[in-house]
């Protein structure tokens, strides 16, 4: 399908304003745009590991590139002309912290630098479609694709079990935790978002018991003082198998939700 996309070369055709690639742009096609098979990529990365197509909030560059657009801010390497102490504006330092860049993480090719706990009993599973057991669970991913995938806890021969997925570690800072969740059944249990910072584990929200048969969505801000943490998705299950839950669509970007 590559008659279906124009390409463009930076110069007389495209104005990249000085900036870096933008993966992490809310204007960036996902990964399996205009896809009849949405088990194959329409879109690759030459950035491994990267994932595109959130729309959760403008990215960092995006937010600048509106402001050079607007004469908010110079272009960088550009005068400024309306101050009469005319000065070339510095080149932006690209810093080590994680940014909007790779920030969403829709599960349809594995964890994104999220991990399966070591202190729990039981695994996040990858699931896509409707999970095995009857009036529990979701029937397709946050998008409403049933080939779309997302993580869940299967709670057949599982009850009163605990799974835990920990992110990446990021330095301390003021953050957004997204996450779209999915509790059906009548014997469900819990799920908690925590954070883990200097060796302590502070549960920042939980939510308890059935739902309904339907997505929901968390946002959250913290302002982590501590040099490095994490965060944590803690599923429980409940006393029975009617206590399936979901998880999918999560994201960590920099400032307030």
């Amino acid at each position: 399908h590559s008659r279906n996309f124009d390409k463009y070369q930076v110069g007389p055709q495209l104005d990249m304003l000085n900036e870096p690639y933008d993966y992490g742009s809310v204007m960036h096609y996902s990964a399996y745009a205009f896809a009849i098979d949405r088990r194959k990529v329409t879109i690759e990365t030459l950035q491994p590991g990267v994932t595109i197509g959130q729309r959760v909030r403008l990215s960092e560059i995006d937010a600048k590139e509106i402001q050079i657009r607007y004469g908010c801010i110079p272009r960088p390497g550009s005068v400024q002309t309306n101050s009469p102490h005319q000065t070339t504006a510095p080149q932006p330092v690209h810093s080590t912290a994680p940014t909007n860049q790779a920030s969403v993480c829709t599960f349809d090719h594995g964890l994104c630098g999220w991990t399966q706990s070591t202190t729990d009993d039981l695994n996040w599973t990858d699931g896509h479609g409707r999970t095995p057991s009857g009036n529990t669970g979701p029937s397709a991913d946050h998008y409403g694709s049933t080939s779309g995938h997302y993580l869940y806890l299967e709670a057949s021969s599982h009850y009163q079990k605990t799974a835990k997925l920990d992110s990446p570690v990021y330095p301390g800072g003021q953050y957004c935790l997204s996450a779209y969740f999915h509790m059906y059944g009548q014997q469900t249990g819990y799920l908690a978002f925590n954070i883990i910072q200097a060796g302590h584990k502070y549960t920042l929200k939980k939510y308890v018991g059935n739902h309904g048969n339907r997505w929901l969505h968390m946002r959250l801000s913290i302002n982590s003082h501590a040099p490095t943490f994490q965060f944590e998705m803690e599923g429980h299950t409940g006393s029975g198998y009617h206590s399936d839950i979901a998880i999918d669509d999560l994201s960590v970007t920099h400032g307030h939700c």
